[in-house]
């Protein structure tokens, strides 16, 4: 194999072979314009006719050549000048490129452009250089292009290119590349994707499945696995060895049972054997010799065979094998096969057992006993159904019932021990064959596997996805109901516009608008959970933080429960919405408070975790790198288990009905979690909780801004505020009700206001006045065109155009369609009508909200 830099050479000695040929095109070129110049203009008297034929076809030649030449015909030098290589997939997260065969680098999306740094003149070496092995990967992939054929390697960087989720401590990535044709020439298009996340999910069973084929593979006993032709499709490390059969060169199909063995007391084909097996209609006890070419020795083997699958043509045929020092093993009774099964029984790796028509356990080899903490005193005395959960027993006494009447097959169940239900069992019964000698009260053969890891991961995901489809919902009907909450919260304030409070309807008026703000609280909340709400977050020390939400927390709490800070030394930034976060730990303060009646202390401690740290953490799915630890912690009740699994859904509370919506942990886990950060609860009861919330360390020099906001300052609210206008106003809305309580709203504070339905028309109306508006007060999210992609198309014709946005989520529309270094002012629904003409004031004043 050619090493990297031999396949450089390879790479540059090809473009100078193209460079070479159509240097020789052009010379040929050149000639034959020379030859076809000079036939023209010799006379034909001067030369003899064979000499005029053969000028007369390299004028041809030539004029063609030169035709062909500058057509396009052939590749000249300079054909690719000019031409515009474009890749039509900005809009995917994974890093896409154009290079030519030479591996020079002709263009980029932007995911390649942002997260590799792509400059002009880079190669795919210099690019993918952070890729471990980089040369020896991108040179086997650029070979294969090269055949003509697509390519995929999966590698990995001591470093992630994207906001991973994975929780290795390396980035993985699969690098692939295809071979294309533009313009005639051959180019490759490489890319790169982040498959950490799948690699971290995946692994769990991986792991699993490689060790049920390892203990397969090294069973004290040989398996064999024969299709219904007599091709064998399986065998084991053990049978493989026995036999010396290269394992790495075995082929399905290739070998056949008959080539291998030959029957001892049978008729000698497999087909006579699959007729035994297939009459027996269970296990089918056999002997075979097997005669070893190499050292020229016959080994007698005894093999019991069981038919799995019902169509004829589908059959597998499963096949034990155990190899016995003398043909007396094979006689029924015979002290030595009692000794060898004795001894593959007592040292598997696998929890086996026999049980007897009552369900009573007669043997058990030591992982069983180990496993369901049996003693040798249980055998022949106890069922095995007494050793598990109510649930279990009735699963085991159906699967005895049916055992006993005869039901042949694998029977199996998913059980847990009565001493630990946390713990998961699969049990496999098997019935015993009458062909097999056994004891006389022998029923079936038990085998147990712990399946505590894999139900515990099943779980967990099952957890996750419940968790999303709530949120998912949640949010949507909190989208949707903030829109409903702006129009009869503007309502109100028209109607209170135009009522005096002497008014009888006045007290009504205003009861409507608190209940529609508490309402308005709520949809926060549950935005919060779904992850849905729209953060403003900032650089924040939280030692800072925590000395200003002091004073809010000490009023929520009685004389009798005394409020601690352990603050950490030299605490790293992060990066949090400020506002929302005093929420987060006011629902922690409130519940903690809520846990001591009696009274008690809260600690609310701060501190940095390095990465270093972190590794002796075992928190699910805590991702490696450096955080800003904040606990709290309290003396209270504590928390039952079973409530800690349910904590954090919506809606789920503890409390009495009337004293609390079930909104508060939910709130506060969304919130940290749309942060970046990871929350865990620490509880026992009786012996108080902590809840440790994980903030990722802000470094300003990594920082990226996806885009660049207006900070909307808090309002004041000004009795004699000057909130009227004159300016013209875009209202773009696709709710008609929000749509009219603004501009009547607007209206009755002195300003022109225009309406739209959506983006489309807002277009539309905008060319109607020939770009006279001063400012837009659009929605995100609309039909047809949302609020970002109306603000690129405005800005392109009317680039000081000025921009307010409203919405209750814009995250989504934002990351996908809002224009690179935006300047927009924001106003969050639902918002009352003075809010909305404080929002227009204060933007029209400001200068340097535009563009």
């Amino acid at each position: 194999m050619k090493r990297p830099e031999q396949s450089n050479r390879i790479w540059a000695f090809s473009g100078r072979q193209t460079v070479l040929m159509r240097f020789v095109v052009a010379v040929i070129v050149l000639i034959a314009i020379i030859v076809s110049i000079i036939s023209f203009f010799v006379h034909s008297h001067q030369i003899d006719l064979f000499a005029q034929i053969v000028f007369l076809f390299l004028a041809v030649v030539g004029f063609s050549v030169m035709v062909a030449f500058l057509s396009g015909v052939f590749n000249g030098v300079g054909k690719n000048q000019g031409k515009e290589y474009r890749i039509p997939v900005d809009s995917l997260d994974d890093a896409v490129l154009l290079a030519d065969t030479a591996g020079h680098i002709i263009t980029a999306n932007a995911s390649c452009r942002k997260l590799l740094g792509f400059e002009n003149g880079k190669t795919v070496f210099g690019l993918f250089s952070l890729l471990q092995d980089a040369e020896q990967v991108i040179y086997r992939l650029s070979a294969k292009a090269l055949a003509g054929t697509a390519a995929r390697e999966e590698t990995h960087a001591a470093r992630s290119l994207w906001k991973s989720t994975s929780g290795s401590n390396q980035a993985w990535y699969s690098l692939a590349v295809k071979p294309i044709k533009l313009h005639g020439e051959v180019f490759f298009v490489w890319r790169l994707e982040d498959i950490g996340f799948a690699r971290d999910m995946y692994e769990p069973l991986f792991r699993n499945l490689q060790e049920a084929i390892n203990h397969l593979d090294q069973a004290p006993a040989g398996f064999l696995s024969v299709d219904h032709n007599g091709s064998i499709i399986y065998l084991n490390a053990t049978l493989s060895n026995a036999l010396n059969i290269d394992l790495s060169k075995f082929k399905t199909g290739e070998l056949t049972f008959d080539s291998l063995f030959k029957t001892s007391g049978q008729a000698p084909s497999w087909v006579d054997i699959k007729k035994h097996i297939d009459e027996s209609g269970n296990n089918y006890r056999f002997s075979v010799d097997w005669h070893n070419t190499q050292d020229d020795r016959t080994t007698f083997i005894i093999l019991a065979a069981k038919q799995a699958g019902d169509e004829e043509d589908e059959s597998i045929y499963r096949l034990v094998l155990v190899p016995a020092s003398s043909r007396s093993v094979s006689e029924p009774g015979s002290d030595t096969t009692l000794d060898v099964l004795r001894y593959y029984f007592e040292n598997s790796p696998l929890a086996i057992a026999t049980i007897d028509r009552e369900g009573k356990l007669l043997a058990a080899n030591k992982p069983f006993k180990l496993l369901i903490n049996v003693n040798q005193d249980d055998l022949n005395r106890k069922s095995v159904s007494e050793f598990f959960t109510d649930s279990g027993k009735r699963d085991i006494d159906e699967i005895l019932r049916k055992l006993s009447a005869n039901r042949a097959g694998n029977l199996t169940t998913e059980v847990s021990p009565s001493t630990n239900e946390n713990r998961h069992f699969r049990l496999f019964f098997l019935k015993v064959s009458k062909e097999i000698d056994q004891p006389e009260n022998e029923m079936a053969i038990l085998s147990v596997i712990e399946t505590t890891a894999q139900k515990t991961l099943e779980d967990k995901m099952a957890q996750g996805q419940k968790l999303q489809a709530v949120g998912q919902l949640a949010g949507g009907i909190a989208h949707d109901f903030n829109n409903v909450l702006t129009a009869i919260i503007m309502s109100c304030d028209l109607l209170l516009a135009s009522h005096r409070s002497s008014d009888p309807a006045h007290a009504d008026l205003i009861n409507i608008k608190n209940n529609a703000n508490r309402a308005a609280s709520l949809v926060q909340q549950l935005l919060a959970f779904s992850r849905r709400q729209t953060l403003r977050p900032e650089v924040v020390d939280l030692t800072e933080l925590l000395s200003d939400v002091r004073n809010l927390l000490m009023p929520l709490l009685g004389s009798n429960i005394h409020l601690k800070f352990n603050h950490g030394r030299d605490l790293w930034d992060v990066k949090v919405d400020q506002a929302s976060f005093q929420r987060v730990l006011m629902n922690l303060v409130i519940n903690a408070r809520d846990a001591m009646p009696d009274g008690g202390s809260i600690t609310i401690s701060t501190a940095n975790v390095t990465r270093q740290q972190l590794a002796d953490l075992s928190f699910d799915g805590l991702v490696t790198g450096d955080y800003v630890e904040l606990d709290v912690e309290d003396t209270g009740t504590g928390i039952p288990k079973a409530v800690q699994e349910k904590m954090f859904e919506p809606f789920f509370t503890t409390k009495e009905v009337g004293k609390g919506t079930g909104l508060g942990l939910s709130m506060v886990y969304g919130i940290v979690k749309q942060t970046g950060g990871y929350i865990y609860c620490e509880s026992e009861e009786g012996k108080g909780t902590k809840f440790r919330i994980f903030l990722p360390r802000f470094i300003a020099e990594v920082a990226r801004n996806d885009q660049k906001t207006v900070e909307p300052e808090k309002l004041k609210a000004e009795k004699n505020a000057d909130l009227s206008g004159t300016a013209t106003v875009l209202l773009v809305e696709d709710e008609a009700a929000v749509r009219m309580g603004g501009l009547r709203a607007l209206q009755s504070r002195g300003y022109t206001v225009l309406e739209a339905e959506n983006g489309v028309e807002a277009l539309d109306v905008i060319a109607e006045h020939n770009g006279a508006v001063d400012l837009v007060v659009s929605d995100v999210v609309m039909p047809e065109m949302d609020g970002p992609t109306l603000l690129g198309e405005m800005r392109k014709k009317y680039p000081d155009i000025k921009f307010v946005f409203v919405s209750g989520y814009a995250k989504d529309a934002f990351a996908k369609n809002l224009p690179p270094d935006a300047v927009f002012g924001f106003l969050s629904k639902p918002f009352t009508l003075k809010q909305l003409a404080m929002k227009v004031k204060e933007m029209l004043s400001d200068k340097d909200v535009s563009h």
